[in-house]
């Protein structure tokens, strides 16, 4: 990580953004340093339910795994053919990158098949494709006031409603996000 990293934190788009494909959106920072950045969106969901997904891989859910209601999410917009976990708690046969003490990353088929065999794998989610940004990308997006920024919690990743996470993310600074006008931190 650089000096400057917000790995593990939240971005919440700002107003400027309404009309991109990034407008309305919470995004977790998975990693930021001076080469660039790569976040996940946390509240775009995707027409695929985790169901589909495990069939097509040839995995199968565990009964406490209620798979037909759980979505996949759309991560981003660049290779949207390429999935991730997010997950609570540290793997032990497959690559993760902490986040924070309660948030990992992993890649999909590997951690996927890892969890379901893990009789106390705690909350994860799956998502397909991610965001991306150059060297100094993010910081002149965070200058230019496009983003809120924020810690991240394992809570709003797993445990808040798809439709109530960005919402949630902004209680967290005390604001609610109906109400902000065009304005923002770096």
């Amino acid at each position: 990580m650089s000096a400057f990293s917000l790995q593990g934190h939240f971005l919440l788009s700002m107003q400027k953004l309404n009309g991109s494909y990034f407008g309305q959106t919470l995004i977790l920072l998975c990693e930021h340093n001076a080469d660039g950045a790569l976040g996940l969106i946390l509240n775009k969901p995707t027409d695929i339910m985790l169901s589909d997904m495990l069939a097509e891989l040839d995995l199968v859910a565990p009964n406490d795994v209620d798979a037909a209601k759980q979505t996949v999410l759309e991560g981003g917009p660049v290779s949207q053919d390429r999935g991730f976990v997010l997950h609570e708690k540290a793997l032990a046969n497959s690559d993760c990158l902490q986040l924070t003490d309660a948030l990992y990353l992993s890649g999909a088929t590997a951690a996927l098949t890892e969890l379901l065999n893990d009789s106390a794998r705690g909350d994860f989610q799956v998502l397909l494709g991610y965001a991306g940004w150059g060297a100094g990308q993010l910081e002149d997006e965070l200058k230019d006031n496009c983003w809120l920024t924020v810690e991240a919690t394992s809570s709003i990743v797993f445990k808040t409603p798809v439709s109530a996470k960005l919402m949630a993310a902004a209680a967290q600074l005390g604001i609610d996000y109906r109400l902000l006008a065009d304005a923002g931190h770096a």
